[in-house]
């Protein structure tokens, strides 16, 4: 049965104001976003007739959220919900009431994949962007990029996670995992839905799956150069902005190497950036879930709480 959120104002009544630095964010990320929105999406894998009464969709998702904002673990998060009042207030648990249990949160990210709910979930994350005037705007310049994501098992066999694959960046670093690719907007400093193929599949692959064809200019490292590449982006009107990469022992053509001069020095670091705050504050230096569905799920959450820190840090200069 589906759960309501308790609507009591602030749970605390007022006594004690949440005025540290976690509870700011969290006040103003709880104003911004359209529950009521996600309420309605996801309702529908929710039984009103059946079953005991549970919690509200937009309730599990919010304790779910903060994992990721904050790096926790299911056990930790639910431990974290039932100590700080910034935690609770942000989900809607009153003092006093259960709190769900990582048991909880186990099935409620399985039903969301066995409902197909992840386009459900990234069209209203898009739907908040809009509402701030930071969605993908038709002409825009993006980077794109990718980065090798450690696996659950990373000194496993493939029999172990048959899923993941063995990628290299440069000469030397091996990484038996996943390739995730984005394209990030300098201007709004979002970055799009990852892209998550195993580790083994390149850079190469990935450009037309990274962009929605609404871009104008594309800039992108020598890993995603390709004819079939540079030919599609001719074809959706953007300009080419790939480095060119030199063809074995050939000798790189003077228009090449001025092509590679002109974007070379563009601001490709950005999204390097974002990669590092993913991996650094949202947990994805290594994953801790394991299958394909289950890593693009951890993934495409920890890319929508970066993208909402940073929202949330351009309308209301506060954060986590």
């Amino acid at each position: 049965m589906l759960g309501e959120e308790k609507n009591q104002g602030h749970l605390l009544e007022g006594w004690l104001e949440l005025d540290t630095k976690t509870g700011k964010f969290l006040e103003q990320l709880k104003k911004l976003l359209d529950w009521q929105g996600l309420h309605q999406r996801l309702g529908r894998l929710y039984s009103q007739e059946q079953g005991r009464p549970g919690y509200a969709p937009e309730v599990l998702f919010r304790v779910w959220l903060l994992e990721r904002i904050y790096n926790l673990s299911d056990v930790r998060v639910v431990e974290e919900v039932t100590d700080r009042i910034s935690f609770r207030e942000f989900v809607g648990i009153p003092f006093g009431e259960a709190v769900p249990d990582d048991t909880t949160l186990v099935k409620f990210r399985k039903r969301l994949r066995e409902g197909g709910m992840e386009e459900e979930l990234w069209g209203w994350f898009e739907e908040q962007l809009a509402r701030q005037k930071l969605s993908l705007q038709k002409g825009s310049v993006v980077i794109v990029d990718a980065t090798l994501v450690a696996s659950h098992h990373p000194q496993k066999s493939q029999e172990q996670e048959p899923d993941a694959g063995t990628g290299k960046r440069g000469p030397l670093k091996v990484v038996h995992g996943y390739n995730v690719g984005l394209s990030y907007n300098p201007k709004t400093q979002m970055a799009s839905r990852p892209v998550v193929v195993p580790g083994n599949v390149g850079d190469v692959h990935l450009l037309p799956r990274v962009l929605t064809g609404q871009e104008g200019t594309v800039i992108a490292d020598r890993g995603f150069d390709a004819r079939r590449n540079r030919e599609w982006l001719a074809r959706h009107g953007m300009v080419d902005g790939i480095l060119r990469n030199q063809r074995h022992a050939r000798v790189m053509s003077q228009e090449n190497q001025q092509h590679n001069a002109r974007w070379g020095k563009k601001k490709r670091y950005l999204i390097e950036h974002y990669f590092g705050c993913l991996k650094l504050w949202r947990g994805v230096r290594k994953l801790t879930v394991w299958g394909l569905q289950r890593v693009k799920q951890f993934l495409e959450l920890a890319v929508m709480a970066e993208n909402l820190v940073r929202m949330v840090h351009q309308v209301a200069e506060v954060s986590p």
